[in-house]
């Protein structure tokens, strides 16, 4: 009776995270200063999707699950908890993005997960990805960001304030120091759970390099940069103007400044999250993506 107990429990488990399959790899591992989760599903075959979660979410909240079914019958995925989050041990302290691609090279290499990798990364996923490139280019063989947060965005928020040149509303003085808030202080945890130093995450990020030469897919929602033409009601219109021009410049960036292999792709739903509610675009370029990483190796 007791095996047959042990079985329910398994499949129930799967199920409620919302996998059809089970994982090949499941657990905690050792990734430096920190143990993290990491479940990885179907079988290594030429390069292993590797997914980076947005700011608040973490790969073993099931949200994935459709994108996983529809490829790891063509090779490996897998998706981690960072520091903080899900099924993932606590950090001593408030760490940046640079600090989470550091952990999670130790983690894939305690998992036994060899690459090469196809860096995935979702919204603020965007930044884990780019520090791995560049702290261990040799390791990845491609990249694709999904509707992602833009190269400093967070810089960009705190510039586009001027307090010594213009006077705010009540409000907007409000949003300034939200803003600067979260920007500074890591251990709020009503606005960063997880403990994500952005600050340092934003200074970081500069000295880092680019993609190269290296099949990169930025697939966007659709809609998500068209902010129109005129201030936001309530809004300062010099600083929305100055963050405008900003937003505008960093979209520039990431479609002709990072790879010069790039592919732009928009979806037909407007949602943030892509892979919910339309995997089967997702699927579909990460099948080309790994058909362009074979095809190139």
């Amino acid at each position: 009776m007791k095996p047959l107990i042990i079985n329910i429990i398994l499949l129930l488990s799967f199920s409620c995270h919302g996998q059809g399959i089970p994982p090949s790899i499941a657990g905690k591992f050792p990734a430096g200063d920190v143990n993290l989760f990491i479940e990885c599903y179907g079988s290594h075959s030429e390069a292993t999707f590797v997914v980076h979660s947005a700011f608040n979410a973490f790969g073993s909240e099931g949200s994935w699950s459709n994108v996983i079914e529809g490829i790891s019958d063509k090779t490996r995925i897998c998706v981690y908890d960072r520091a903080n989050s899900g099924k993932s041990g606590r950090a001593y302290s408030p760490y940046s993005y640079k600090t989470s691609a550091v952990r999670l090279n130790k983690l894939l290499k305690s998992a036994g997960v060899k690459p090469p990798f196809i860096m995935v990364g979702h919204s603020f996923g965007s930044y884990p990805v780019r520090f791995y490139n560049h702290l261990f280019t040799e390791d990845v063989a491609g990249i694709m960001l999904i509707d992602p947060t833009q190269y400093g965005m967070w810089y960009n928020k705190i510039a586009k304030w001027q307090p010594s040149l213009e006077e705010y509303s009540e409000e907007q003085e409000k949003d300034r120091l939200l803003e600067l808030e979260v920007f500074n202080n890591p251990q709020d945890t009503k606005y960063n759970p997880f403990s994500i130093d952005i600050r340092n995450s934003e200074y970081e990020l500069k000295d880092t390099s680019d993609f190269g030469d290296k099949p990169f897919v930025l697939l966007w929602a659709k809609g998500s940069h068209d902010i129109g033409t005129s201030p936001s009601p309530g809004s300062h219109p010099d600083v929305w103007f100055r963050m405008a021009a900003m937003f505008k410049q960093s979209i520039e960036n990431m479609h002709t400044q990072l790879s010069s292999n790039t592919k732009i792709v928009y979806s037909q739903t407007t949602e943030h999250d892509i892979f919910v509610h339309e995997p089967e675009t997702v699927i579909v370029q990460m099948q080309k993506l790994l058909d362009s990483v074979n095809n190139g190796r």
